[in-house]
């Protein structure tokens, strides 16, 4: 799973909400070449990297709590349509958004978050997008807050599993090989 750094987070609010205490910034900075000191900025793509408190940050990852302390002075979210300020700088995202992670389609978020591939028409519905649109990483997409099928979705958060199965030109390479054992006759390979 790649964690994509949301607006106000530094190396140490990412160790706390995926590895689940502030330790665990040593193993990011090396999976990722950077120093414990180092600024992140939002949209950035890290790598995975070992979880310190398993128990924190399953509860973090629940609770959906998205520590972001660099620099913000109370951030305001909404709750049930009203704003809230917030006493302490963390960004609580409310529990009908969800937040893009690498390589995923409106069909991953669909069955992450609802559980349901069928739930991408409304998916697409709520964000005004078609159900074939690219969605960047760090978007923050809104979405039925309960999903259609609590087992799976529940599944999927309790496991920290992330599809992500869009088609990006990287894979595409590896789902279209070249050479001779791919060429059709008197297509690609000519006889003469």
């Amino acid at each position: 799973m790649a964690i994509v750094v949301q607006p106000g987070q530094c190396l140490m609010d990412i160790a706390i909400q995926y590895g689940g205490d502030a330790t665990a910034i040593v193993d990011i900075a090396l999976q990722n070449g950077l120093a414990i000191t180092d600024d992140v900025l939002a949209g950035q793509v890290l790598l995975n990297f070992a979880v310190a408190d398993t128990e924190m940050a399953a509860y973090i990852l629940a609770k959906g709590y998205v520590p972001a302390t660099d620099g913000l002075e109370g951030v305001t979210t909404v709750n049930n349509g009203n704003p809230v300020k917030l006493p302490f700088n963390v960004v609580v995202l409310n529990p009908a958004e969800c937040i893009v992670d690498v390589n995923q389609c409106l069909f991953d978020i669909a069955i992450q978050y609802q559980g349901d591939f069928t739930a991408i028409v409304d998916l697409a519905l709520l964000n005004g997008l078609a159900i074939t649109d690219d969605i960047a990483p760090g978007l923050v997409l809104a979405k039925q807050a309960i999903p259609a099928n609590t087992n799976v979705a529940d599944y999927f958060r309790s496991k920290s599993l992330v599809p992500a199965t869009a088609f990006t030109d990287a894979n595409q390479a590896e789902t279209n090989p070249g050479g001779i054992g791919y060429w059709y006759i008197q297509q690609d390979f000519i006889i003469s």
